[in-house]
């Protein structure tokens, strides 16, 4: 009878347990994965690490059409004082909804406050449209949102800049945006 009754309990206990570390609809993978999920995670580390830290450029190395990760592809966001490049706080929001953190102490990209963007969706999609039906010829794309380092844009404030590959990876296509209208800027090949 002992016995039989530490089996219940431990049944029980696992059942709590796993009910304790699912959410409501029983996955431990959360549905959203889009960037304004991504930024609402990565600005709770940053108010605690560094409340006078302000966004200034979003990267994932592989989006899907979407614009949200692939599977196990974390976002990363970089936080710095406008002021002040020596101190660089890069948030990484994992697939599963953690967050881990490191510091840099200096940073080449221009040190301008990005917008609360929430979705990189339109830039997937005015990227491939862009290519047409040379869209097929390409796949795996990167994103980095960062403030304008282009010279030959000098009214754009903020870029997002997909980056992708042939499929035996031997050559690379940079499609650059406005990331505030969505506008395709230009088409690099390289």
């Amino acid at each position: 009878m002992l016995s039989y009754s530490r089996v219940i309990l431990s049944l029980f206990a696992a059942v709590l347990l796993a009910a304790s570390c699912s959410d409501p609809t029983g996955a431990i993978i959360p549905d959203d994965h889009s960037l304004g999920w991504g930024l609402a995670l990565a600005d709770a580390v940053r108010d605690s690490e560094f409340p006078a830290g302000v966004l200034f450029m979003v990267s994932c190395i592989d989006v899907n059409d979407e614009g949200d990760p692939e599977t196990a592809i974390p976002w990363q966001f970089y936080y710095a004082e406008v002021s002040d490049s020596t101190n660089v706080l890069i948030v990484m929001v994992q697939y599963i909804g953690t967050t881990n953190h490191i510091w840099e102490d200096s940073t080449s990209i221009p040190l301008g406050a990005l917008p609360d963007y929430a979705d990189a969706g339109p830039w997937v999609t005015a990227a491939r449209d862009s290519l047409g039906s040379a869209y097929s010829d390409w796949e795996e794309y990167a994103l980095v949102v960062k403030g304008n380092e282009y010279p030959e844009f000098p009214v754009v404030l903020n870029v997002a800049v997909l980056q992708f590959m042939s499929p035996d990876t031997t050559e690379q296509l940079s499609v650059i945006l406005d990331s505030d209208n969505d506008n395709v800027l230009g088409i690099i090949q390289y």
